[in-house]
């Protein structure tokens, strides 16, 4: 069995910012599932991305972005 896991890969389209602008957040079903939201994940070139600790199995797992200024989420 391998153990689960969560990397989240952020991809700007233009402007000066730089993918440590943006935070991402986790939360497991119900604030559970190792992950309740509260965590920073900031992927730090665009190609690594963030590894998201602790995940379990079989859990749903929403993700959110932190508003910045002068951008717009537009798909996670």
């Amino acid at each position: 069995d391998e153990a689960p896991s969560l990397t989240l890969i952020t991809s700007i389209d233009g402007g000066p910012s730089t993918t440590t602008d943006f935070v991402l957040r986790v939360c497991g079903e119900g604030g559970g599932c190792g992950q309740d939201g509260s965590t920073q994940y900031k992927d730090p070139d665009g190609i690594t991305g963030a590894a998201v600790a602790p995940v379990e199995s079989n859990c749903v797992y929403t993700i959110t972005g932190d508003p910045v200024a002068d951008y717009t989420l537009t798909n996670i």
